[in-house]
């Protein structure tokens, strides 16, 4: 499945990566079961130099780890506040049609990762449709809201919406 498949990602080889452990184990007790002393140092100084190397190729990638790349506030809102933001939508638009759009973290995936949203506001009784002449711009990156000139912003917490009529 996995070969007809295609580009899997690495993770789908999770239960294939066992069979080399396991293989490998069969054979070290095989010739540990010997009584040849020289094969078991020989195997034994093989797996003590994998044990080295391993260690410090782990020590060498934890050292250069750069922590200005990483950022103390977490890029997620979480459902609470999400809730939240689909009732004040749902409230809002007051029974009309419109249509939804977020902007945050992760803009590169489909639909702007949007679908929380927009099953939230399925669930709470309204689900936006596209090409609305009553859309809402729900604002995750409150950074970007500078471009949106005197366009009113209501907030929801620290997330900003904008809401936009034809």
């Amino acid at each position: 499945g996995i070969i007809i498949h295609g580009d899997v990602p690495v993770h789908y080889y999770l239960p294939v990566f066992s069979i080399p452990i396991i293989i490998f184990s069969a054979f070290f007790v095989k010739v540990f079961q010997r009584n040849n002393s020289f094969i078991k140092s020989i195997l034994s100084g093989v797996i003590v130099l994998m044990l080295y190397i391993n260690i410090s190729y782990f020590i060498n990638y934890y050292r250069s780890f750069d922590e200005s790349t990483f950022s103390i506030e977490p890029n997620f809102v979480s459902l609470e506040l999400q809730k939240q933001v689909s009732n004040y939508i749902v409230n809002d638009s007051e029974g009309k049609n419109y249509s939804l759009v977020r902007v945050g973290p992760n803009d590169q995936f489909e639909e702007y990762y949007s679908q929380n949203y927009k099953y939230l506001l399925w669930l709470y009784g309204t689900e936006p449709i596209e090409n609305s002449s009553l859309s809402y711009t729900v604002y995750e990156n409150v950074d970007r809201l500078s471009n949106q000139g005197k366009k009113i912003v209501n907030f929801v917490g620290p997330i900003g919406i904008v809401k936009n009529e034809k």
